[in-house]
């Protein structure tokens, strides 16, 4: 993942420049991407962060290309500048409002995450999703991966904990 802090005419960011906030996807080695600055209700800041996710069998490719060996810092120019190139063509104007600042994290270098990341695939949020963290007799399945609106994420993983210890608390297993 590659953060990028967008400003453009002291205006919020991208949102300021009329294109609409939240998550996309595309097919280049910039595979999807946030802009949850935007997102969040009420910013009013000068700048927003840009988050871009490579995804799949891109890291990589990304990892050995720009030389990285660290799980997290600050990107090398070339890597920046290629992630914009990425994004110009679908969103015009990122370049101009890029300010200069960057930060990369890639968990499949983190000793401790080594890459793990949980989603679905085409067909899966609505063939099965949901149904990952469902009671199985005396047995509780907790974990980022068994929430619908927060898999991924540490507050999937809380959000399922307590599931589990209210299923345990109510007498149900």
């Amino acid at each position: 993942m590659e953060l990028l802090e967008l400003v453009r005419d002291g205006a919020p960011g991208w949102s300021g420049m009329g294109h609409r906030a939240g998550p996309g996807w595309g097919t280049r080695p910039t595979r999807s991407w946030w802009y949850p600055s935007a997102a969040v209700g009420g910013y009013t800041g000068p700048t927003g962060l840009w988050t871009a996710y490579p995804g799949g069998n891109y890291t990589p490719s990304i990892i050995s290309t720009y030389n990285l060996t660290k799980s997290s810092g600050t990107p090398p120019p070339n890597m920046v500048s290629d992630t914009l190139g990425y994004l110009e063509p679908v969103f015009p104007g990122v370049t101009a409002a890029y300010n200069g600042l960057a930060w990369y994290d890639f968990g499949l270098l983190d000793p401790y995450l080594q890459g793990a990341y949980s989603y679905w695939r085409v067909g899966q949020y609505t063939g099965f999703s949901g149904y990952e963290g469902a009671q199985e007799g005396h047995v509780h399945f907790a974990g980022e991966h068994t929430t619908q609106d927060f898999q991924g994420y540490m507050e999937g993983a809380t959000l399922s904990g307590e599931r589990c210890a209210k299923e345990i608390g109510t007498g149900g297993g």
